[in-house]
């Protein structure tokens, strides 16, 4: 078949992606919190996403090296020529792979992920030379909004309300980056997500303190169709964790998730993050699936 790739142009190419999306199968990595990803640094950096389309004009495949997740995000659409549709992506994708150790002077592994009960994707990566097993994996964890489960609210003082737009983004960089350790998260991207689709401004919460600051903060992007919403991400600054910001925003969240017609609640974590693990299974939700990583050096082609 004919694909003619090209860079994918941020905010006009959006719709093509989400509804790319919707169209690819139900088991694809990351189909509720997508806006969140979309987002990103490397989505929007002008050489690290691609589109491919059809004879038609059709989109039929999208790809972002993800350098925040160092992982290689992609969606096909369902066709007989799908496997051409991956071919391509992945030639392109070894191809900045290449650039990239090139750049920085040294190789690196990259990976790719797959559920571990879709046979079919990890016998695509497999076949694209993604075997390596990486030291650590994703759950999926699901909460039933009919739990109902209420916890203490937070301490007198705090309170919990939506972000306040643009005019907090710089404020909640500055804590997301505090909670998680790590200076991934920037304006441009916060400020992106804002304009995102499926984005709800009653579902971007944070907690304050009594004098004012930004303790906390908890992100849901809700998907109707499915009726679930996916927290991403969820975090407290180090100064205030013990205080039950965590279970305050979790609670609420399920609480306007529920409000909005939704049935089920999802988040997502690493394997080896133990405590986040157990934070979670502690406030009802219970493991539906792990997804695998799996790597490749180019080096080695």
């Amino acid at each position: 078949m004919t694909l003619r790739m090209r860079r994918f142009d941020g905010g006009s190419d959006l719709q093509l992606v989400v509804d790319l999306i919707d169209a690819s199968a139900s088991n694809s990595r990351h189909r509720v919190d997508y806006p969140w990803r979309l987002s990103s640094s490397s989505a929007w950096s002008g050489q690290d996403a691609m589109l491919w389309h059809g004879v038609d004009d059709l989109l039929l495949g999208f790809a972002v090296w993800q350098q925040p997740w160092a992982v290689l995000d992609f969606y096909v659409r369902q066709t007989t020529d799908q496997h051409e549709i991956e071919d391509a992506i992945f030639a392109w994708a070894a191809s900045r792979f290449r650039q990239l150790d090139a750049e920085r002077g040294k190789p690196l592994p990259y990976w790719a992920e797959a559920r571990e009960d879709d046979p079919a994707r990890l016998a695509l990566l497999a076949r694209q030379g993604f075997v390596l097993d990486d030291d650590y994996a994703y759950v999926l964890l699901s909460r039933s909004l009919a739990d109902g489960r209420v916890h203490p609210p937070p301490p007198s003082g705090f309170f919990l309300r939506p972000i306040k737009g643009l005019d907090e983004v710089d404020a909640y960089v500055a804590l997301h980056r505090r909670a998680f350790v790590s200076i991934s998260m920037t304006t441009e991207w916060r400020a992106r997500t804002l304009a995102m689709p499926h984005y709800s401004p009653e579902l971007d919460l944070v907690a304050v303190t009594p004098d004012g600051r930004l303790a906390g903060f908890c992100v849901c992007w809700p998907n109707f169709d499915q009726r679930v919403g996916q927290i991403e991400p969820l975090g407290v600054d180090p100064d205030f964790q013990g205080f039950g910001l965590g279970w305050a925003l979790l609670d609420e969240i399920c609480r306007r998730l529920d409000q909005i017609g939704m049935i089920d609640a999802l988040v997502e974590t690493e394997t080896t993050r133990t405590p986040a693990r157990q934070f979670y299974e502690s406030n009802g939700f219970r493991a539906k699936y792990v997804s695998l990583r799996k790597g490749r050096w180019m080096r080695d082609s």
